[in-house]
C-alpha cells in the first residue's frame, strides 16, 4: 500500500507534486510523483528512495525545493534532472516567497535559515525554536515568516529584522505543514494530531479545527483563491473542505477500493487522475 505525505500544487494549479510512501517493504522508502495537466496528468515518478521529509515550489511552479535527508533546489523546467544545489545538510523543511526571490529552510540544528534563491546564499539566520524545524510558510508580501518547531508551537518572523512577532500553541503531536492564505491573514496547520486548524494573524489566535481523517494527516494547503483547503494524509485520502466554514467538499481517492469509505464520512468520493502507481 501507500500513503500520501507530502503534497503541493502549483500556484496555476497545473501541478500537482506529492511525496509517496511505500509501505510494503524493509525498510519503507519514500518516492516523489508529478501530474502535469500538459501530459494529461499522468503520473511520472522523478525521485525514487530514501526519506522525503518536504516540498515547496515557487508560485509560477518553475523551482521546486524538496527534503530528501538534505534540502535540494530543482529547476522544474527541466523534470528529472540533477539537483542545482543542496542548501543545508540535515534540512528538513522548506518555504519559498511567492516572487520566488527567497528561500527558508530548517532542520535538526533547530535554526531558520533564508536564502538568497538566485546566489545560493544565505541572508538570515531566525533562532528560538527549541526543537526540529518541521515546517516553514512565507505570507503573500514575504515578510512574514511562520514557522513549527518539534516543540509543538507555531512561530510568527518579521523577515526584514529578524524580530519574533508571536507565539501560537494548541496542536498535540508534531506540527507538518503551515500556510498562509490571500494578504496573510489567516495561516492553516497540521498536525499528527489528525486535525488541520486554522489561525488569524490579528489578533493571533486559533480560529477553527477541520476533522474527518481516520490517521495522521501529512499535508494540506490552501487552493490559489483561497477559498477550499486540500488535506491528505495515512488513510490513504486527499479531503477537500470549505475554508470558511470548515464543512467538508468531496474525496480523492489514490487508490482504486473495493471497498470504499462511504461519502457521508466527507463528500463524494472521486478516483485520482490515472498514473498513481
Amino acid at each position: 500500500g501507500h500513503a500520501i505525505t507530502l503534497l503541493e500544487v502549483s500556484g496555476g494549479g497545473d501541478v500537482v507534486w506529492a511525496g509517496v510512501k511505500r509501505i510494503i517493504g524493509s525498510p519503507p522508502a519514500d518516492d516523489l510523483w508529478a501530474w502535469r495537466a500538459v501530459d494529461g496528468w499522468q503520473g511520472q515518478r522523478i525521485r525514487e528512495g530514501g526519506r522525503a521529509t518536504g516540498i515547496a515550489s515557487t508560485a509560477d511552479g518553475r523551482w521546486l525545493a524538496f527534503g530528501f535527508s538534505g534540502v535540494s533546489l530543482w529547476d522544474a523546467a527541466v523534470g528529472s534532472g540533477s539537483a542545482l544545489a543542496e542548501f543545508q545538510r540535515g534540512g528538513l523543511r522548506a518555504a519559498f516567497t511567492s516572487d520566488g526571490a527567497l528561500l527558508a529552510t530548517g532542520g535538526e540544528d533547530r535554526a531558520i535559515t533564508v536564502w538568497d534563491r538566485a546566489a545560493a546564499r544565505p541572508i538570515a539566520t531566525l533562532p528560538g525554536h527549541v526543537g526540529d524545524i518541521t515546517a516553514l510558510a512565507f505570507d503573500a508580501s514575504g515578510s512574514i515568516l511562520a514557522s513549527a518547531g518539534r516543540e509543538l508551537t507555531i512561530k510568527f518572523w518579521d523577515v526584514p529584522s529578524g524580530d519574533l512577532l508571536a507565539t501560537l500553541a494548541g496542536h498535540t503531536k508534531i506540527i507538518r505543514r503551515l500556510q498562509f492564505a490571500g494578504a496573510g491573514e489567516r495561516l492553516l496547520s497540521i498536525a499528527d494530531d489528525g486535525a488541520v486548524r486554522l489561525w488569524e494573524r490579528h489578533p493571533d489566535e486559533q480560529v477553527n479545527v477541520l476533522r474527518g481523517h481516520e490517521a495522521y494527516v501529512y499535508s494540506a494547503q490552501f487552493t490559489p483563491d483561497g477559498a477550499q483547503i486540500v488535506s491528505g494524509g495515512w488513510d490513504e485520502r486527499i479531503r477537500v473542505w470549505d475554508s470558511a466554514g470548515g464543512a467538508p467538499l468531496r474525496v480523492l481517492q489514490p487508490e482504486p477500493d473495493p471497498t470504499p469509505p462511504s461519502p457521508a464520512a466527507g463528500g463524494d468520493i472521486v478516483p485520482a487522475p490515472p498514473g498513481f502507481v
